[in-house]
């Protein structure tokens, strides 16, 4: 399973998608930048409510028809696609992360979603090549790290993956799924003080992270 982060659940429409990704971070205009039509912009504010409320069959049905009244908006395609992705139909999903890719080149968001997608498909070595795309384009942001490493863990790159997961906490200290995470890598490493020291960490600032059983 991939994990899921805040990284895609930032449900902010760009209602002009120039000047910014989806993330609110400033970039160059990306390619297809246009205007949502009102209708678009409706059916997405449903579809992201049905999500909000776990509705997973309703958000695909609205955001299907965002993507109808807004084509060649990636934002449209990739929130469709991320709804697929929440279902479990990891296929549907890359071919939306694709057409929102083609339509801009420069969405980050769009890349580290492909991830999560081939990683729910066991395709290691794409999820990896999508989370470095990522970073490429967006370098400060932990969640990406996180899936990275996390990605070369699953490979057996016990190294790489620590060394992603203490890039995160350079980037955000406090990230509790990189404490986490960097614990199960120092535990497969064999370290197990500085990983018990690391899931203690996490669990401090999320109780919900609990230290896994041996």
């Amino acid at each position: 399973m991939p994990i899921v982060t805040k990284f895609l659940r930032r449900a902010v429409l760009v209602v002009a998608f120039i000047g910014t990704n989806a993330l609110g971070v400033a970039q160059g205009p990306p390619q297809s930048a246009q205007t949502v039509s009102p209708l678009a912009e409706e059916h997405y504010q449903r579809g992201i409510a049905a999500l909000e409320r776990k509705d997973l069959r309703t958000a695909i049905r609205q955001f299907r028809l965002a993507v109808k009244y807004a084509p060649k908006n990636p934002v449209m395609h990739n929130a469709l696609g991320g709804a697929y992705l929440q279902d479990g139909q990891a296929d549907p999903a890359v071919v939306e992360f694709r057409k929102a890719i083609a339509l801009s080149p420069r969405f980050a968001e769009a890349y580290y979603d492909m991830g999560r997608a081939l990683e729910w498909r066991q395709d290691m070595d794409g999820a990896i090549t999508f989370y470095q795309w990522t970073l490429r384009l967006e370098p400060d942001q932990p969640e990406a790290c996180v899936a990275l490493g996390a990605a070369k863990l699953r490979r057996g790159d016990v190294e790489g993956s620590i060394e992603q997961f203490r890039a995160a906490l350079k980037l955000a200290p406090e990230y509790a799924p990189a404490h986490y995470h960097l614990g199960l890598a120092l535990r497969r490493k064999g370290d197990q003080t500085h990983a018990a020291a690391e899931f203690a960490q996490a669990h401090q600032l999320d109780p919900r992270l609990r230290p896994p059983r041996e």
